[in-house]
């Protein structure tokens, strides 16, 4: 038994060993490549500048013969590398940290997606916009516009790498890539009441508190309130988001016959065809042979003239019919009618 013990003791301290050594190696070969990307990324910047320094004493020296550099023949004019818009490595906890700051800290994060928000920085500096997704793990948001810009534009032009230009020639040189903002370049607009003049106007909260925290201990969920710093003003979470409709399609079966919920297309489909028979059966009402058409002009006629009305020798023939009849089956039955008296009424 003590042999079993030892051997298992031994098992479960190779296993810590290889773990732990496992686990140094990542985190080595993480922080040499975000060195090596960091380096980089300098090494670019330092090009750029000396590029723009030499671009610049062109001009001033050249004037109106200084060369256009956006025709350069590369096609990769105000376009940016992908290491630059979207950094392969990730970001550690302090530099999280600073920039959720403003916003309660990563823990406690006082903004979620449909925020309203304004951009601090960069092209869009100014712009009010809607925050459509969230990354914690570099501290970045997408908005909403950003995410619809059109493909031709600008702003957002990554460089394609040659490497992939090698294996496909027919790959233009640039890219559309989604714009990416830090979390520390946008703040959140809220409308508020000036207790002066009355006014309510949007404006720009520049740092938000979180208030006392609610949780459970078994479902892990928790809830707060979040407060403008400084000021006893709540702001309120925006109205959260339905389910996807993938998501219903797998939590119901999408083509049961108890289905309530339909996808705006497939009702519109059902719609065009309902209608589309309605019409074929007009088309088919309106296509009558000429004995349909004079049948149909005889009921038209006789319901304009409506129920006929019977006339007062009408009303006498049709007495004269009845008592013939009767007097006809009184005496085929071997019987006689009898007449009442008044002394029989009373």
């Amino acid at each position: 038994m003590q042999k079993l013990v030892k051997r298992t003791a031994e098992a479960q301290r190779a296993v810590a060993r290889r773990t732990a050594k496992k686990t140094l190696n990542v985190y080595r070969r993480s922080k040499l490549e975000r060195r090596s990307e960091q380096s980089q990324n300098v090494e670019e910047i330092a090009g750029d500048l000396r590029a723009a320094r030499v671009a610049r004493a062109e001009a001033w020296d050249l004037g109106p013969l200084t060369p256009r550099r956006d025709v350069d023949g590369n096609f990769t004019h105000g376009a940016t590398l992908l290491s630059r818009n979207r950094p392969q490595t990730p970001f550690k906890a302090w530099e999280i940290e600073q920039r959720c700051a403003w916003a309660g800290g990563s823990k406690l994060l006082n903004i979620v997606k449909n925020d309203r928000v304004v951009v601090m920085e960069g092209p869009d500096k100014g712009k009010i916009d809607l925050i459509n997704h969230i990354d914690l793990n570099n501290g970045v948001v997408e908005l909403k516009t950003q995410k619809q810009r059109p493909a031709n534009t600008d702003k957002y032009l990554t460089v394609v790498p040659d490497v992939h230009r090698k294996v496909d020639p027919s790959q233009p040189p640039t890219s559309a890539a989604t714009g990416t903002l830090p979390i520390s370049a946008i703040r959140l607009v809220h409308p508020l009441t000036d207790p002066v003049t009355g006014i309510t106007r949007d404006v720009i909260v520049r740092s938000l508190t979180a208030g006392p925290v609610k949780r459970h201990r078994a479902t892990g969920w928790k809830a707060w309130t979040r407060y403008i710093t400084g000021l006893n003003v709540a702001v309120p979470w925006p109205e959260p988001c339905p389910l996807p409709d993938t998501l219903i399609d797998e939590l119901r079966n999408k083509y049961s016959k108890f289905r309530t919920r339909h996808e705006v297309e497939y009702v519109q489909r059902k719609e065009a065809e309902a209608s589309e028979k309605k019409a074929g059966r007009v088309t088919a009402a309106s296509m009558l042979t000429p004995l349909q058409e004079f049948n149909r002009q005889q009921r038209d006629a006789r319901r304009a003239r409506g129920q006929p009305m019977l006339t007062e020798e009408m009303l006498e023939k049709v007495g004269q019919v009845i008592a013939r009849n009767k007097a006809v089956a009184l005496s085929a039955a071997g019987v006689s009618e009898v007449h009442e008296t008044p002394a029989q009424l009373l």
